[in-house]
């Protein structure tokens, strides 16, 4: 996370305006677009088998919950600080 935030700072300086670089569609990131989505569908199938082998199955919505909560706040965090110092004209 510290080496995102200090390329954060680091690259302000030197970059152009991002608007300039955008490309909406591209063909040829067709294949890498699906990838990452069957990556991210990938857990899934993990999920029955935790729940499954569970001393106390009962407590998997909390357990999942709490994880879900934690990670979901570690991200936003995480991105509200890399944005908020991108911000910074030095």
């Amino acid at each position: 996370m510290f080496v995102i935030i200090k390329y954060a700072l680091t690259s302000e300086m030197t970059r152009e305006e991002p608007s300039s670089q955008l490309n909406y569609f591209t063909p040829s990131a067709l294949p890498f677009f699906f990838g990452v989505a069957v990556f991210d569908f990938e857990g899934n199938g993990i999920v029955l088998n935790i729940h499954a082998s569970m001393r106390e199955p009962k407590k998997f919505s909390m357990v999942l919950t709490r994880v879900l909560t934690t990670y979901v706040a570690i991200i936003a965090t995480f991105s509200a600080i890399v944005y908020f110092v991108s911000q910074f004209k030095f």
